[in-house]
């Protein structure tokens, strides 16, 4: 089937109403700008490239930073962002002022605190300068490259701003912008007394604590990741509990050790970790960096962090 593009939208396809039983009226055709004559697969390419300059041409918008950014088809125009790294990063502060305008936004002392309510679902958040992570409804999210300062404004990456607000986030790959979209039902993240399970957090937080109380935040997290890349091994338990009191895995299991209280660093790597932070997405053994052990011997070596090395 050959068909002829005489129009630049196919004189815009216009529905013929008001036809009479015996004279059909004819769609008026403007002059025409594209000549081509081809299958309807070359058709649709033809009017789909045409529809998207004609988009294009229309917006005509200047996006800050050339990150087009867009809320519901809005152009969130007044939103400072920028890439860091691979990441879009918008500043929380002008983001909130623009997707939820009841927002308050408080300084305090080395942050913003966040609150905002849509009538019956609140949400209350806290945003640190140089943090490796954000709080939201009791919610700890990991920022695998921290809060970043944008000209004395708080930035988070957008999909994790996206998480926060419970947006549908898009990449629009004719275009390169971001688009968020509003889902019906909920409004923010669901609160972390809702969404972490109480027994996985009650004992991954006391192995990292008895195993890593001592080491940074990410040597925390990594041994959190241990426990729960056993967990996801049909090699192991599929349990936190079960995977931490395997027989002769974890010496705080063995010398009691596991029943002390953490310490908060702790809680939060636990919390991190179950929210899906990940430094180590392969390690299975960890122990003290330089020890003669099995893992050492037999397992291959992923990293160290802090005072431990981790196999694989």
């Amino acid at each position: 089937m050959k068909v002829k593009v005489t129009s630049l939208m196919l004189a815009t396809l216009m529905a013929c109403t008001l036809i009479q039983p015996t004279q059909a009226v004819q769609p008026q055709v403007t002059e025409s700008v594209v000549e081509q004559v081809g299958g309807v697969d070359e058709l649709l390419q033809v009017v789909s490239a045409e529809a998207t300059a004609a988009r294009q041409a229309a917006e005509n918008i200047q996006h800050p930073q050339g990150i087009g950014l867009y809320l519901d088809s809005v152009a969130l125009l007044n939103v400072q962002r920028e890439w860091h790294n691979g990441e879009c990063y918008v500043a929380v502060d002008s983001f909130l002022a623009a997707a939820q305008p009841q927002a308050v936004v408080t300084q305090v002392e080395g942050g913003i605190s966040i609150s905002a309510s849509n009538g019956t679902e609140t949400l209350e958040m806290s945003v640190y300068d140089g943090a490796s992570y954000v709080e939201a409804n009791g919610r700890y999210l990991y920022l695998s490259q921290g809060v970043v300062n944008l000209n004395g404004h708080l930035a988070i990456p957008v999909n994790t701003m996206a998480k926060i607000l419970n947006l549908n986030q898009v990449w629009d790959e004719e275009t390169g912008y971001i688009r968020l979209y509003t889902q019906q039902g909920q409004a923010y993240i669901t609160p972390g007394s809702v969404y972490y399970n109480t027994d996985d957090y009650y004992w991954l937080s006391r192995i990292i604590y008895a195993e890593s109380g001592n080491q940074p935040l990410a040597g925390k997290i990594a041994v959190g990741n241990v426990v729960m890349n056993r967990v996801a091994s049909y090699k192991f338990p599929n349990t936190v509990k079960s995977v931490i009191f395997q027989t002769n895995q974890f010496s705080p299991a063995a010398s009691g050790s596991i029943y002390r209280d953490p310490n908060w660093d702790s809680q939060v790597a636990a919390k991190l970790v179950l929210d899906g932070a990940v430094v180590l997405d392969n390690a299975l053994f960890f122990n003290v960096a330089g020890l003669n052990s099995y893992a050492s011997r037999n397992r291959a070596y992923v990293a160290t962090i802090g005072a431990h090395a981790f196999y694989a």
